[in-house]
């Protein structure tokens, strides 16, 4: 038996010695985990001593770290990791545009409730695609929104074993909200993101949302189904509701 123990610190960049904000911490495959927040500053509650904590960040390499360290330091510093770009060629094709994902069925109807939503937590579908897409417009249906400043990432990944795998947008897609109710959109066009398989996409809350006197509902579909994880570094789990979220593509 292990006692719970509490840890805390802080992750810089080793380069430039400045903090990270919203850095994925946790325990690997285990609901253990969480975001730093603006100033880089984290704490986390381990269960197990022997465990090891990730750290992962869109442009630095993933350092695993034993729980242990913390006893003698409270500080982390990630290395910074060189991204191949895809050379982008521009084509005088005509594409197609689609809507891919789920859109608010007319029928079968479903919702489902969040009243307890720790920092790292992704709700996600997967996205099938045979031709070059490119994605221009991200949009989630959402039933009602109690809280007045949701600081949201938007995550893409691959794809292993039918499950998410490993992140493969470039650069971080994060956003506030304050919208009570409807279609929550987000102009993706800047970042000029091409997907040629099938991926993964996801939000994901960078904040923890604990008020018990307040939820967010998320418009679904009864015939569907989704991927979700509670925090960060976590187990992907299906949830047999298909969230309505959808993306606006051009494919050619």
């Amino acid at each position: 038996m292990y006692t719970q123990e509490k840890i805390a610190g802080k992750v810089f960049d080793r380069s430039t010695n400045t903090p990270l904000s919203y850095v994925n911490i946790g325990v690997f495959s285990k609901d253990l985990g969480t975001v730093s927040n603006g100033a880089g500053d984290f704490n986390l509650e381990i269960e197990n001593l022997k465990d090891s904590i990730t750290f992962s960040m869109i442009g630095f390499k993933t350092r695993k770290i034993p729980v242990a360290y913390f006893n003698l330091k409270d500080t982390i510093y990630l290395d910074e990791e060189s991204i191949e770009l895809e050379e982008i060629f521009i084509s005088n094709k005509k594409g197609k545009s689609k809507i891919l994902g789920n859109k608010k069925p007319k029928l079968f109807f479903a919702s489902i409730s969040f009243k307890k939503i720790e920092a790292g937590n992704e709700l996600g579908i997967k996205i099938k695609v045979k031709k070059n897409t490119d994605v221009n417009k991200f949009n989630l249906l959402l039933v009602k929104n109690d809280y007045p400043n949701l600081k949201l990432r938007l995550n893409f990944y691959n794809l292993k074993d039918n499950k998410p795998y490993e992140r493969i947008n470039s650069e971080n897609i994060i956003f506030e909200t304050s919208i009570e109710k409807g279609v929550l959109s987000i102009d993706l066009t800047d970042y000029n993101i091409t997907l040629k398989e099938d991926f993964f996409v996801s939000i994901e809350s960078l904040n923890k949302l604990d008020d018990e006197n307040k939820q967010i509902i998320v418009a679904g579909r009864v015939l569907g189904k989704s991927y979700g994880r509670k925090t960060s570094q976590g187990s992907w789990t299906k949830i047999k509701i298909g969230f309505c979220l959808s993306l606006d593509v051009l494919q050619y």
